[in-house]
């Protein structure tokens, strides 16, 4: 199958993104240890909107006219990506990050499934086969498991309270599902006509927003970073998220959203790996387990889908 044919394009550029999320969260990971959570978020979303908006803005003329039926679906792909991102960074600052990962991608498929479930088709419908609910019910079981790795001390990386372990690993399931959702009204406006470019120039006012009100209302903003920092941060973001998430909005604009779901999959096992990178974190046999387990199950939901589609 060649690069040029749209079954194979949508798939590898969402297969790009899976596999850079695990330089992103090594560095961004890294990063929340030692600097303030909300100055971080507004500088990288800041960045990031910054050089998608403004390279729609030169390229589109009315650039905002074909929005104009379509601000619904808009502000709630802003609201839920800004509950998603927050979310996933919070768990990101105290939990091992193939964990956070492993957790935000198992609740991809399994919250297309359950919407699909209750008659909710935000971007489509998705039939599966009558063997898939097994699959889903591994993937949740995946997830029960993950829960029990981190409150009994079994992770690569210490939480520093009970709490905050309860409260990462809640963030990083919600941040699962609010991401899906923002994925398929993302799609919902893909399929009215309004191009990746636009719907990704748009997607991140919201974080943006409420980062610096946050920043704004609190003490001395920034001053714990200065100019070659915030420089670097910009940067980093550019890179780590704004070209990856670019490329995964394109492959979502031509993929089904079970699809998109799927190949994400494989970023806990590219960030399991990447983890030995980082000195805070250990090896753990149970998160290693857990993540082939949940690769696993995502992959034989997958297969099951397309043999059913080829059917």
């Amino acid at each position: 199958m060649q690069l040029r044919d749209p079954i194979a394009v949508g798939p590898m550029l969402v297969l790009a993104f899976a596999v850079s999320q695990a330089f992103r969260d090594i560095y961004f990971g890294g990063v929340f240890q030692v600097l303030n959570f909300f100055e971080i978020i507004l500088l990288a979303f800041a960045a990031v909107t910054a050089v998608a908006l403004s390279s729609y803005l030169l390229r589109t003329p009315e650039p905002f006219k074909r929005f104009r039926h379509a601000w619904p679906d808009l502000i709630l792909a802003n609201a839920t990506t800004t509950v998603a991102w927050i979310g996933y960074f919070f768990a990101l600052k105290f939990l091992e990050p193939a964990i956070v990962m492993t957790l935000f991608s198992a609740m991809g498929p399994i919250t297309v499934v359950a919407l699909s479930f209750c008659g909710i088709h935000i971007a489509g419908r998705n039939r599966g086969s009558r063997s898939e609910p097994f699959l889903y019910v591994g993937l949740l079981t995946t997830v029960a498991t993950l829960y029990w790795v981190v409150l009994s001390g079994r992770s690569g990386l210490a939480v520093p309270s009970f709490e905050l372990a309860v409260g990462g690993l809640s963030l990083a399931v919600m941040s699962g599902i609010s991401i899906t959702v923002s994925t398929l009204y993302s799609r919902r406006l893909n399929d009215q006509g309004i191009g990746a470019d636009a719907v990704f120039a748009t997607r991140f006012l919201g974080i943006v927003a409420v980062a610096a009100i946050v920043v704004g209302t609190g003490d001395r903003p920034f001053a714990g970073i200065d100019g070659s920092a915030m420089m670097t941060l910009g940067l980093a973001a550019v890179a780590l998220i704004a070209v990856p998430s670019y490329l995964l909005q394109m492959g979502i604009a031509r993929t089904s959203p079970l699809t998109v779901q799927t190949i994400r999959q494989i970023g806990p096992l590219c960030l399991l790996a990447a983890q030995a990178l980082d000195p805070r974190i250990g090896f753990s046999v149970e998160t290693l387990a857990c993540v082939v387990a949940y690769a696993g199950f995502v992959v034989g939901a997958n297969v099951m889908r397309y043999s059913r589609a080829a059917s």
